[in-house]
């Protein structure tokens, strides 16, 4: 899957809100050696670098374009100790070699959730901790009236003939089956995991206008549905999808809008373990 860094370093606000609190959980030590899964623009694996300073951070990605982007910003922040690979998380080879695996709004991407744990599971030594924040669906999806904007535009698209071969199976999307954290748990136990705990929170995210709305969902919330399509296709229907929402948002009465600019999302921070000791 590709995303375009720059426009996701633009609008991914809510994105290192979540990370910067992800981070307060982890509290690593100097030494630590470890795995960064969907590393993004490299922000988060930055300041994971500078606080585990005489250890080293591996930091992943699926996209090629989020790796260039954060090996230049780790460049630029002159940090020595961190190294990015473009990887899918699926693929992962790493076997007992991190004390911590790391990962900020990108394992409910995935849709093999199984398989993923399992993974990390497996990539982490033993007494090693897996810090994570998902987006959950304890409550519902993602709310807020923006939100319904960007979904009613989805399914505009969707009843279009000619892009229906593209979306086949999109009732399976990852961005319409968040888990809750019951799901979550059960997928950590079955992978191996103990000391388990998981922490709901809601975080806000106000956006000052509908254009600013648009640009942080083309540059996150969209990404993985335009990946569906042909790459030369990818521009008229991120055209269509703006023009759909453009449509929607007219409908709310002017008196409204200003209300409707906040947006909901509900997290799951996961602080999981695999055990020192482990049955042979």
């Amino acid at each position: 899957m590709e995303w375009n860094a720059g426009l996701y370093e633009k609008s991914s606000a809510l994105q290192q809100k979540v990370g910067l609190a992800c981070l307060e959980l982890l509290n690593p030590t100097e030494t630590d050696n470890i795995l960064d899964i969907g590393c993004g623009d490299g922000r988060l694996s930055v300041a994971l670098a500078k606080k585990a300073r005489r250890g080293k951070i591996t930091a992943i990605d699926a996209s090629q374009h989020m790796i260039a982007q954060a090996s230049g910003n780790a460049l630029r922040e002159g940090i020595p100790n961190a190294r990015f690979v473009c990887m899918n998380a699926l693929d992962m080879p790493f076997l007992r070699e991190f004390d911590v695996i790391f990962s900020n709004y990108a394992l409910h991407w995935i849709k093999d959730q199984k398989t993923l744990y399992r993974k990390i599971f497996d990539a982490l030594k033993p007494g090693g901790r897996l810090i994570a924040s998902v987006l959950s669906k304890e409550g519902g999806p993602p709310s807020g009236t923006l939100i319904a904007i960007g979904f009613t535009a989805l399914l505009e698209i969707a009843q279009q003939e000619r892009y229906q071969p593209y979306l086949d199976g999109m009732s399976n999307h990852p961005i319409f089956n968040f888990l809750t954290a019951d799901t979550t748990r059960n997928l950590l136990e079955s992978a191996g995991f103990s000391s388990i705990t998981l922490d709901t929170r809601v975080f806000i995210q106000d956006f000052e206008t509908i254009d600013d709305y648009i640009e942080f969902d083309r540059g996150t919330m969209q990404v993985s549905l335009i990946n569906c399509f042909p790459e030369a296709m990818r521009p008229e229907v991120e055209q269509q999808l703006t023009s759909a929402m453009l449509r929607e948002w007219a409908k709310i009465p002017a008196e409204q809008q200003e209300a409707a600019m906040s947006t909901s999302w509900e997290t799951l921070f996961i602080n999981a373990s695999r055990s020192i000791r482990e049955e042979k």
